[in-house]
C-alpha cells in the first residue's frame, strides 16, 4: 500500500486536543428534567406549602400571647382574673375557629399539592420507563446490527465515539440514552444532539476516536454509525499484500458494487487519494511497495477503508483492510500496539510460494527476470512467528491457544511459473477433479488441499499444522492479484482475489455477502484429504501436471 496515509499519528502521541483533561469522561450536557430537576421542583413546592402552614401557626401563637400580655399589663388582680376568664372564653372560641380555618387552609394547600405530586410521579414513572426502553432498544440495535467503528489511527474498535458539538466544540463522551436525555442531549451551549442510533441524525454528528482522545489526539471519524469489518492483511515484504488489497478494492468500488446496486465510497479525503493511486496502479499493472514508516510519531500500519451502502445494508458497511510494511511486521518493529489483531473480524495471511527455499531450488529457473526480482525475502517461518507474537500481545486466545476468527491463507503470484500452476493452480484443480469426480470436484475445496499439499512438499508442513491449530476456521487459496508479471504494460487481471474476501464475508457478515453476490463455499471439513510429503506425486503420477512439474526437478 502506498504511503498516502503516512501522516496518521500513532495513538501514543502528545498532540494538543481541545477540551481539558479534566473534562474527559464528563458529559457536557444539561441534565434531563426527569432525572433530577423535576424532583427538585416537587421538593421545593412541598417545602413552600409546609412553610406557609408553619407561618400561619406562628402568627396565631404570637397574636394570642400579645393579647394576654396587654390585658395583664392593665393592672389589678381582679381585672387580671376577669381578663383571664374572658381571654379563656374568647380564646376557646377563637382557637376553635382558628384551628378550623387552619385545618381548612392546610387541607386546601395539601389537596392542591397532592394532585401535582401524583401527576408528576406518574409522568416521572412514564418518562423513566420510556428512557429505559429507548436505552434497551439502542443497546439491542447496536448489538444485533454489530454497529461499531474502528479507528484509522489506533485501530481500536468501539461502539460509542466522542461526539463534538458543532456550535461550541464541547466533547460529549456518553452521548447515549441516559439521565441527560433519552432521544437527545442538550449541550451546555443549548444545541440539541441526537443521543441514540435509532435516530438517523446521529450519523451526521461530528465524532472523534475515544481511544486516541485519551492520548491527547483528535482523530476524526466519518459516519460513526456503521458496521466496520476489519481484515488485517499480513505477510512478508513483496509477498503480494498490497497487490491483493489494490485488486479487491479497485474492482469492488469501480465495478462490483455498482453491478449489485450498491454505492462504494472511500472513507475520507486521505482514502480518496489512496484510492486514486490504487486505480492508477490497477490500470498500469504495477503496485508500489508499502512504505516503512520511519517517523516513530506516526502509525506503522496503514489501512484502506471504504463504505458500502444500499437498500439492504442497514447500517451501512465499512470495510477496513489493514496493511503494514513486511519488514516492519516481520521484525515486530511497529510504532504502536497493533490493536487491529484484537478487534479484527478475520485475517489474511499472504505467502509468496517462491519465497520457500525448496521452491526456489526446484522451480526458480523457470521464472523470468521480472518475476524473479520480486520474490519475497521473508522466511515463511518468520512471518508466522511475527503473526503469533502480535496475536499473543493483542488478541484473546482461548485456553488452548486458539482464535475463533477466520483466516484465509493466500499463496500469491500463482501464475509466475507454470510449475506453480501445475501444483495448485487451475491445471492442478482440474486434474484433481479428473482423478475421482465423486470424491473431488468442488473447485475451492480441491484448491485448499493443493495449497496445503504444496507447503508440505516444500518442507513447510509445520506452518500448515500451526495455522490449523491456532485457527480452527481456516481455508487456503491460490491467487494471482495482478494476473501477469508486474510492469509489463498491462493492467490488473486479478484471479480469485474476490473469493478470498467473499469467504470471510460469508462467515462474518452474510447480509453483506448476499448484497455483493459473494460466492458460496461448501461446508466440507477441510482439508478434504490430509496432506503428506510426497502425496502429490502419488496422486498425480498419471496426469499431465505431474510430468510438467517433475521435469523441473
Amino acid at each position: 500500500m502506498t504511503s498516502a496515509a503516512a501522516s496518521a499519528p500513532a495513538p501514543t502521541g502528545s498532540a494538543a486536543a481541545s477540551g481539558t483533561p479534566a473534562s474527559k469522561g464528563k458529559e457536557l450536557a444539561k441534565l434531563s428534567y426527569f432525572y433530577g430537576p423535576g424532583f427538585a421542583d416537587m421538593v421545593r413546592l412541598a417545602r413552600t406549602v409546609l412553610d406557609n402552614i408553619r407561618e400561619d401557626l406562628a402568627i396565631t401563637a404570637t397574636t394570642t400571647r400579645r393579647w394576654i400580655r396587654n390585658q395583664c399589663d392593665a393592672g389589678g388582680w381582679i381585672r387580671t382574673i376577669l381578663a383571664w376568664l374572658i381571654v379563656a372564653a374568647e380564646f376557646l372560641y377563637w382557637m376553635s375557629t382558628a384551628v378550623a380555618q387552619l385545618f381548612a387552609g392546610a387541607t386546601f394547600c395539601l389537596f392542591m399539592l397532592l394532585p401535582q405530586m401524583v401527576l408528576f410521579c406518574i409522568l416521572e414513572a412514564v418518562m423513566l420507563l420510556f428512557g429505559a426502553i429507548v436505552a434497551g432498544l439502542d443497546s439491542i440495535v447496536t448489538h444485533v446490527r454489530h454497529i461499531s467503528y474502528v479507528c484509522e489511527s489506533c485501530h481500536a474498535r468501539f461502539t460509542l465515539p466522542v461526539y463534538v458539538c458543532a456550535d461550541c466544540g464541547a466533547k460529549h463522551c456518553v452521548l447515549k440514552p441516559n439521565r441527560y436525555g433519552a432521544l437527545r442531549h442538550v449541550c451546555t451551549c443549548g444545541k440539541k444532539l441526537s443521543s441514540t442510533v435509532l435516530r438517523p441524525s446521529r450519523a451526521k454528528l461530528e465524532a472523534i476516536c475515544p481511544n486516541c482522545w485519551e492520548s491527547g489526539i483528535e482523530t476524526p471519524l466519518t459516519n460513526a454509525v456503521n458496521r466496520t469489518i476489519v481484515i488485517p492483511v499480513v505477510g512478508g515484504e513483496s509477498s503480494g499484500k498490497t497487490a491483493l488489497i489494490t485488486a479487491f478494492t479497485t474492482d469492488l468500488i469501480n465495478t462490483r458494487s455498482a453491478a449489485r446496486g450498491l454505492t462504494a465510497t472511500p472513507d475520507g479525503v486521505d482514502k480518496q487519494t489512496m484510492y486514486a493511486t490504487m486505480s492508477a496502479d490497477y490500470t498500469s499493472g504495477t503496485v508500489a511497495k508499502t512504505a516503512t514508516q520511519q517517523n516513530a510519531a506516526n502509525a506503522s500500519a496503514f489501512s484502506m477503508s471504504f463504505f458500502l451502502s444500499g437498500p439492504k445494508l442497514n447500517p451501512e458497511r465499512r470495510i477496513q483492510l489493514v496493511d503494514i510494511a513486511g519488514e516492519t511486521f516481520v521484525n515486530n518493529a511497529e510504532n504502536e500496539q497493533q490493536l487491529q489483531y484484537r478487534d479484527a473480524d478475520a485475517l489474511v495471511l499472504v505467502i509468496d510460494p517462491m519465497s520457500l527455499p525448496a521452491a526456489r531450488s526446484r522451480f526458480g529457473a523457470s521464472l523470468d527476470a521480472g518475476d524473479s526480482g520480486t520474490i519475497s525475502s521473508a522466511r515463511a517461518e518468520d512471518v508466522l512467528t511475527a503473526l503469533n507474537n502480535n496475536l499473543r500481545a493483542a488478541a484473546q486466545l482461548d485456553r488452548h491457544g486458539r482464535l475463533d476468527m477466520p483466516i484465509a491463507v493466500v499463496l500469491s503470484k500463482m501464475d509466475e511459473s507454470q510449475h506453480l500452476l501445475d501444483r495448485f493452480g487451475d491445471p492442478a484443480v482440474s486434474a484433481m477433479k479428473g482423478l475421482d469426480a465423486q470424491r473431488y470436484g468442488d473447485w475451492f475445496d480441491d484448491m485448499d488441499f493443493l495449497c496445503r499439499q504444496y507447503l508440505y512438499d516444500m518442507d513447510m508442513g509445520d506452518i500448515v499444522d500451526s495455522i490449523t491449530q491456532t485457527f480452527p476456521n481456516n481455508r487456503f487459496f491460490a491467487v494471482s492479484a495482478i494476473g501477469h508479471t508486474a510492469g509489463d504494460g498491462r493492467g490488473f487481471k486479478p484471479k480469485y482475489v474476490d473469493d478470498v474476501i467473499d469467504w470471510i464475508l460469508r462467515h462474518k457478515d452474510p447480509s453483506l455477502a448476499d448484497a455483493l453476490g459473494a460466492r458460496r463455499f461448501s461446508n466440507a471439513k477441510l482439508p478434504i484429504v490430509e496432506p503428506a510429503v510426497g502425496l502429490y506425486d502419488t496422486m498425480f503420477a498419471r496426469t499431465s501436471v505431474a510430468s510438467e512439474t517433475n521435469a523441473a526437478i
